[in-house]
């Protein structure tokens, strides 16, 4: 999928909102590329891979978690020092700080400039195994008032691709290899997650809740400081993995972020906002450095 086509899917979405305002029928959609689809897509994305492929590109499973971690406990000072009041923007914040956009925005992104994307498809595996039911946690321990850790599981539990994931990631684990053909299909079907996700994400996109401060919150915690983490320390690394964690770690929020912030109706217009313009101000960037040939 090219960064035209993203841009694209987008926008058509958008369009269709003002043409047809049906609630209904997106919600649907929402339902379809979130619910069901995206479940195919996790599961057979997952079970695919085997422990010692992934035990091959350590690194990059290394600096997955670091900037998961990071993008967490960041998110958590700054909430606990500035915005306590504000708990719902507070919650929607880590979890956009901690799902950058690794596969619809990251691929083509990181395809600008590299031809073996293999470090980057386990960046974003990885990174999206660990941070879905994560987010799906979080939303429920911290916007559902004195939910247990218990409570706050369950409710994660009942999102399917956070089933789909963890069964998914235990299968890989006891080395159970499921028939090639079968995870290809699922992969295939569930695919159309990711088109039918950026459709969704035009119909919910709205600038009338847009906040600068909002945009520089998210730009920081989510892009800025993972970038610099990266620089710091994985610099003189081999120049595929380098430009893939980099890249893959620093992009905006997670359209999908935005769809499960809308999911529990949790400060969704003001986080699709935000990941809207991140999204396109991030593609102008990166088309800019290959068009100037400045590149990394």
């Amino acid at each position: 999928m090219s960064v035209l086509t993203i841009f694209l899917l987008i926008i058509t979405g958008y369009l269709l909102r003002q043409i047809y305002d049906r609630p209904r029928l997106f919600e649907i959609l929402g339902f379809l590329a979130n619910d069901l689809l995206l479940t195919f897509f996790v599961f057979g994305s997952v079970a695919s891979k085997d422990l010692s492929y992934l035990l091959s590109v350590r690194i990059v499973l290394l600096f997955v978690l670091a900037v998961i971690a990071l993008n967490l406990i960041s998110s958590l000072i700054y909430w606990r020092l500035f915005i306590r009041k504000e708990a719902d923007w507070a919650t929607a914040l880590t979890v956009l700080a901690v799902f950058p956009n690794t596969a619809a925005l990251g691929f083509p992104l990181v395809g600008l400039f590299l031809s073996d994307l293999t470090p980057a498809v386990i960046f974003s595996q990885v990174n999206f195994m660990l941070v879905l039911p994560l987010s799906i946690f979080f939303i429920n321990r911290r916007h559902r008032a004195g939910a247990s850790p218990a409570q706050a599981l369950g409710q994660s539990l009942r999102y399917p691709p956070v089933v789909a994931n963890l069964l998914a990631a235990a299968l890989v684990l006891v080395g159970l290899r499921l028939p090639k053909g079968f995870t290809s299909t699922l992969i295939s079907v569930g695919w159309w997650s990711l088109p039918l996700m950026l459709i969704y994400f035009g119909t919910r996109t709205s600038l009338k809740h847009f906040e600068l401060r909002k945009l520089a919150e998210v730009a920081i915690l989510r892009m800025v400081l993972p970038a610099l983490l990266i620089i710091l320390a994985l610099s003189s690394a081999e120049r595929t993995i380098f430009l893939s964690v980099l890249i893959e770690a620093s992009m905006p929020p997670a359209i999908i972020a935005g769809a499960i912030l809308a999911r529990y109706k949790l400060q969704s217009e003001e986080s699709i906002s935000v990941t809207f313009v991140l999204t396109i101000l991030t593609i102008l960037v990166f088309f800019g450095l290959q068009l100037t040939g400045q590149g990394f």
